[in-house]
């Protein structure tokens, strides 16, 4: 008994001196350091948005920074090195103070792809309604919050109504944080319109987000002070160019035109959800090294090169898809009607499911009413019992040249029957249809419930099924009360 007294009795000795050789040096470094210094330190930045000041919290950041989360901080910083030249460029074209650049990374540590708990996405963290409403297009396809450009766009545009409202920096970022309803009910109470009189009516978050913001600036400025070493990305990541795309393009295609990796171009394109670019007549944004990016646009840039793509000034016109044709077959097109699946249609048109996915670049083998579809029939194709119309197909800014009048003679065509109902029925159960409304089995949330556990009541129903039904991105968060549908009666 007495011996294992004495071995517990090391052990608690001890312990504490192992755990502190691990971090030793770190915390020796940061000790040298006196708060004195960092008054000083902080006294000698210029900030043009909040005038540095020393207090308890900013103190607490700045060891995060330089003590618990070296690594993390050595990783921000060598990004600062891809953000930083985009953030000063668009902060002097729009004529807010350069500084503003340190509240990215308060955000996002400037990492494109930051999740936050409360569902904020991108490097400066717009939850869903605010980004929509700051103008970014949020889908299934595409995310601008992981743009860089058009999220910085969109966040000096919300800071500058911020700014405008309360005719300081102080106020106008624990607004970015925290939102204006919060930051007006502190001024009330407070009966003040000075940031430090009145945080102590802010909710916590919002009442450290200036320190924490003061912090960031400080750790930009001193890093070398404190033995960090920023990680700077590969020069192809740092060296980059940026044009519009306006028809669609996969990463694919992009690697096999300029040679870049698709990790690379997932990287430098973080807001496209399933690696490829969708048509726009605005225009999505294309991000790439500069020298790749060379040989991209050489290989569009002649309109009169066989191709259709071409570069005006910064406008680029990437490949329009055209799906190999068979030999001895005719092209057509085909809007997907009610009960269609890919089974069925190729048993219509006589030939394989992968096909019809291959010819229409489909990821899915789940068709949806209403869809246009890209279809190759054998010429000596069996002539029909139901007709179909000629559907001209929409690409980018310019539709498509019905090249399917070229090449078809559009007397009426019989195709087999695809679906039972349809011919069975006739006109009368579509006037039926038009009159008859949809009528759905809903579902009430209720706190703490996921799309996940809703479908797991629910035999045969998935998540994908109710982000469909719904129309839902699956990133919304679910809100209790709120009702969705699960089936249809």
């Amino acid at each position: 008994m007495r011996d294992f007294c004495f071995v517990l009795l090391c052990i608690t000795l001890c312990l504490p001196n192992i755990i502190y050789s691990q971090f030793s040096d770190n915390y020796e470094a940061y000790a040298l350091i006196s708060d004195g210094e960092i008054k000083e330190r902080l006294s000698r930045i210029e900030n043009d948005v909040v005038k540095p000041r020393f207090d308890p919290v900013v103190r607490s950041y700045i060891k995060t920074y330089t003590i618990k989360k070296r690594d993390r901080t050595e990783a921000m910083l060598g990004r600062t090195a891809i953000y930083f030249p985009l953030f000063e460029k668009m902060l002097l074209e729009n004529g807010l103070p350069l500084d503003l650049k340190y509240l990215s990374v308060v955000e996002s540590a400037l990492d494109a792809n930051a999740v936050s708990r409360s569902g904020a996405v991108g490097l400066w963290q717009f939850m869903t309604p605010t980004g929509r409403e700051c103008g970014l297009s949020i889908g299934r396809t595409v995310d601008e919050r992981k743009d860089p450009e058009k999220a910085t766009l969109a966040a000096i545009k919300y800071l500058s109504k911020q700014f405008k409202r309360y005719g300081n920096w102080e106020l106008a970022l624990a607004a970015y944080n925290g939102g204006p309803g919060r930051v007006n009910r502190a001024i009330k109470r407070g009966r003040s319109k000075n940031f430090w009189r009145i945080r102590r009516y802010l909710p916590r978050e919002t009442r450290n987000y200036v320190p924490a913001y003061i912090a960031a600036t400080y750790i930009n400025h001193y890093y070398e002070e404190h033995d960090l070493k920023p990680v700077y990305p590969d020069s192809e990541f740092q060296n980059t160019e940026r044009i519009k795309v306006y028809n669609t393009i996969t990463f694919d295609e992009i690697e096999q035109v300029t040679g870049t990796p698709v990790y690379i171009i997932e990287y430098l394109n973080p807001s496209y959800k399933k690696n490829y670019i969708p048509a726009s007549t605005k225009g999505n944004n294309l991000v790439l090294p500069e020298n790749r990016m060379a040989v991209f646009k050489n290989t569009y840039k002649n309109p009169d090169s066989g191709n259709r793509n071409y570069v005006v000034g910064e406008r680029v016109l990437a490949p329009r898809y055209k799906p190999t044709k068979p030999v001895n077959s005719k092209q057509l097109f085909y809007r997907v009607e009610e009960g269609d699946d890919l089974s069925s249609l190729s048993s219509a048109f006589a030939c394989k499911g992968t096909d019809i996915m291959k010819w229409n670049k489909l990821t899915s083998s789940k068709l949806r009413k209403g869809q246009q579809l890209i279809i190759f029939i054998s010429k000596d194709h069996v002539k029909p019992v139901e007709l179909l119309k000629p559907i001209t197909l929409v690409g980018g800014d310019h539709p498509v040249e019905s090249e399917v009048s070229k090449e078809i003679d559009w007397e009426p065509m019989i195709l087999p029957v695809l679906n039972a109902q349809k011919s069975s029925a006739g006109k009368k159960s579509k006037k039926k249809k038009r009159s008859k409304k949809k009528r759905y089995v809903y579902h009430k949330v209720t706190r703490g419930e996921s799309l996940y556990t809703i479908a797991a009541q629910y035999k045969g129903i998935t998540v994908t099924d109710l982000i469909e039904i719904n129309d839902m991105n699956p990133e919304d968060a679910l809100k209790p009360g709120k009702k969705l549908k699960i089936r249809e009666k």
